[in-house]
């Protein structure tokens, strides 16, 4: 029997909608008691607000512990700490995986905790089974992806695994609550069999901001935030499978960037088919959210014709398209703007969609 009968989606979704709702609504007052937390659990607790401010720590840490090598297990390096010239070597992730060298410092990145327990959570991760090769580890924790109570974790990792890898639970899970202990092998002179003896790794716990506390001032995107990391939404969006630029998740979390600036970037980047607000496991509205950002955009000049240019291309973007009815568009959703009403009346060409629903069976 076919697992995916025996569950219902539709519930499952809900629930981790509030999950990630109850956290996020009062992520100040969790963040600083799963801090509090972190701290008895003998984790040394850092704040940093960007990537300037990121590489700025990773250095203190290194210089102030003398480290000359450190290992860098993140998607991308931070900017200032790579283009630093002071003495550091950057280790190979693979070299130091096949244990063919040492680093003194490993940086790697959380993809959950939970504020209940202090538990920091690693998911399929090439460094889960080499945590422990090292003396000092830097963790970075994007302050948004974290969950409030333990049992909450599970249905998390449940949805994040399914829409991500199509299994039913990761098969790799490393969890850490206080500093482990790694084991050091000591030559002794004159024996073939060397003494062992153990050692309490260092553990820096690095909280990053990275622009999400100023979404969190906005209560009509704060809800962009809930993100758990499954990349479904790219897999379903036309534009990103022609662009690969920004996923819609990327959309409604723009960052260091203008009104003007983003609503530029969204009209370029989608096509409003709301396939992503189908599919996302914790009930994102990406569409409603996006749809937000440009109300509070009025057009001027050369900004119609970026409507222009982003539409005309549509047809290009995927063949599946459907058409949608115009009136009942742009009524839903610009209605109260009514020069991006008036633009886009004035357009020929019919809405691009693709109907997700009837193209795919939906999980519920």
């Amino acid at each position: 029997m076919n697992n995916d009968n025996l569950i219902n989606f539709s519930l499952l979704r809900q629930r981790a909608n509030f999950i990630r709702r109850i956290y996020i609504e009062e992520m100040e007052r969790h963040l600083l008691a799963f801090e509090k937390k972190a701290n008895d659990n003998q984790i040394n607790v850092r704040w940093v607000n960007d990537d300037f401010e990121l590489s700025e720590c990773l250095l203190s840490i290194c210089n102030r512990n003398s480290y000359r090598t450190v290992c860098f297990d993140l998607d991308e390096i931070p900017e200032f700490f790579n283009n630093s010239t002071q003495q550091i070597r950057k280790i190979p992730l693979h070299d130091f995986v096949n244990k063919y060298e040492n680093s003194d410092l490993l940086v790697t990145k959380a993809d959950f905790a939970v504020v209940e327990t202090g538990d920091i959570v690693f998911i399929n991760r090439e460094i889960n089974n080499s945590l422990n090769q090292v003396s000092n580890l830097a963790i970075l924790l994007d302050i948004n992806k974290l969950i409030v109570r333990e049992q909450d974790l599970e249905p998390i990792l449940y949805l994040q695994s399914y829409y991500k890898n199509h299994t039913f639970l990761p098969n790799d899970v490393k969890i850490i609550q206080t500093p482990f202990a790694k084991i050091c092998e000591d030559e002794v002179f004159g024996s073939e069999t060397p003494n062992y003896r153990t050692e309490q790794v260092k553990i820096y716990l690095l909280l990053y901001d990275n622009g999400v506390s100023s979404i969190l001032e906005s209560s009509s995107y704060r809800e962009s935030l809930y993100c758990i990391d499954c990349g479904r939404c790219k897999e379903v969006c036309p534009v990103f499978k022609v662009t690969g630029q920004y996923s819609p998740v990327d959309l409604i979390t723009l960052k260091n960037k203008n009104r003007g600036e983003i609503a530029k970037i969204i009209t370029k980047n989608t096509t409003f088919c709301a396939n992503c607000d189908v599919v996302c496991p914790v009930n994102i509205p990406f569409t409603e959210i996006m749809i937000k950002q440009l109300e509070q955009t009025k057009i001027r000049g050369n900004f119609k014709k970026v409507f222009a240019n982003a539409f005309s291309k549509r047809n290009r973007m995927n063949k599946l398209n459907n058409k949608v009815q115009r009136y009942f568009f742009l009524n839903r959703y610009f209605k109260k703007n009514k020069e991006l009403y008036d633009y886009y009346r004035s357009q020929q060409e019919d809405f691009f969609n693709i109907q997700w629903e009837e193209n795919h069976k939906r999980e519920s």
